[in-house]
């Protein structure tokens, strides 16, 4: 791969994904910035990161599709292996409370005070029980 060089492109990179997960220890809208997608230890994580298509994978459901295996290879020749059965976030792999919280308030950081992020997060996550969903463009624009 020859890296990525906007931030455009990382989102379907999954190169970039990993490196930047592996750089960072989160994967969030914070590691698709011009800065990030350009820095030279995730470009040359990059570079170490090989995808290979499991033609297993077809064959299954179409709800069983996301499942990967990642496989690290130590510089000691020890193997690290790890199958997961879908991205986090999938029905067969789901959010912790508190995961969910951390991604949603990483998303809306850069746009909404933190009291406003915490007030709307938890109207939609009792949104089937609330009379007035007309109340999330309030909540939104308050200030």
């Amino acid at each position: 791969s020859e890296g990525v060089k906007t931030p455009g492109n990382p989102l379907r990179n999954f190169q970039h994904c990993v490196a930047a997960m592996a750089a960072d220890r989160e994967r969030t809208v914070r590691q698709f910035t011009p800065g990030k997608v350009t820095h030279p230890r995730i470009q040359q994580l990059m570079r170490k990161i090989h995808v290979v298509a499991d033609p297993m994978i077809d064959k299954l459901p179409a709800t069983k599709r996301y499942r990967c295996t990642l496989e690290v290879h130590l510089h000691d020749g020890t193997r690290l292996k790890r199958f997961l059965a879908g991205p986090k976030g999938d029905p067969n792999n789901r959010l912790t409370a508190s995961e969910m919280f951390d991604k949603f308030e990483s998303n809306t950081n850069s746009a909404l005070p933190q009291r406003q992020t915490t007030r709307l997060f938890d109207f939609l996550q009792d949104i089937e029980r609330q009379p007035d969903v007309r109340k999330i463009g309030r909540l939104l624009a308050a200030k």
